[in-house]
């Protein structure tokens, strides 16, 4: 009995190890995906930058990544030209900032239409939101008591 009960306790332990470190790495599959467990993955929002002043809807992609670097700023730069695009990136990991790239060349763009980036978020908790108001993208994080291993860096994607 006793080396039944001792192989049970290792075994919960075990899951209890990898579960935790699963929910603090990056996500697999769908790059959309959150990297943390629990937090909504909205990767797409379509919102109305400036609510009742009948300006037109802006879509806003965000992309997150665990422990990739990256430095919040207050505004949006624009990345429609690949100069511009790889001068953003330089702050990420290679392999979140080919992911940004990615969901950067999906993006269709409309006459007159380009792209903005801006690191909106770097720490326990991301956005689940955002809003574009004139070059600042702007998002509520959710406050919350778990703790985290690694930062979530989350990147918004909006087209204006």
């Amino acid at each position: 009995m006793r080396r039944h009960l001792g192989t049970l306790a290792l075994s919960a332990v075990l899951a209890f190890a990898v579960g935790s470190t699963a929910a603090c790495g990056e996500a697999d599959g769908d790059p959309s995906e959150s990297a943390v467990a629990g937090i909504p993955s909205p990767t797409q929002e379509t919102v109305d930058p400036l609510d009742a002043d009948g300006v037109e809807s802006v879509e806003i992609k965000l992309v997150r990544g665990t422990d990739v670097g990256g430095i919040v700023t207050a505004e949006a730069v624009p990345v429609t030209e690949e100069a511009d695009l790889d001068a953003f990136l330089e702050q990420f990991d290679p392999a979140f900032a080919e992911q940004v790239r990615t969901r950067v060349g999906q993006v269709v763009l409309g006459e007159e239409q380009g792209i903005l980036a801006q690191v909106v978020a770097v720490g326990c908790e991301s956005p689940t939101s955002a809003t574009l108001r004139g070059n600042a993208i702007q998002t509520d994080v959710p406050k919350s008591s778990e703790e985290c291993r690694a930062p979530v860096t989350t990147v918004a994607i909006a087209v204006a």
